[in-house]
């Protein structure tokens, strides 16, 4: 196992997307590399194609509800009078 192969095993395992054990199995159960295994379990588990490209939707999706958030704090001051 590579050490890029190592750091997205441990980041799925702490993220919870899979556990060591389903990795260690997967592993055991399709024909490849670390890497194979570890695409094939995140577009499972996820969708996405590869441990980077779930990260980075994380990041967009984390990125618009701040963004959100900012909004709606910074309206939530206004007050509207109704008649």
């Amino acid at each position: 196992m590579t050490t890029n192969e190592m750091i997205t095993y441990d980041q799925m395992v702490e993220m919870g997307i899979a556990t060591a054990e389903e990795l260690n199995l997967a592993r055991n159960l399709v024909a490849g590399t670390w890497e194979d295994v570890l695409n094939a379990v995140m577009y499972v588990r996820t969708g996405y194609r590869t441990f980077e490209q779930w990260m980075e939707a994380e990041m967009e999706e984390e990125w618009f509800l701040k963004s959100l958030l900012t909004k709606i704090t910074k309206y939530d001051n206004i007050t509207i009078e109704r008649s």
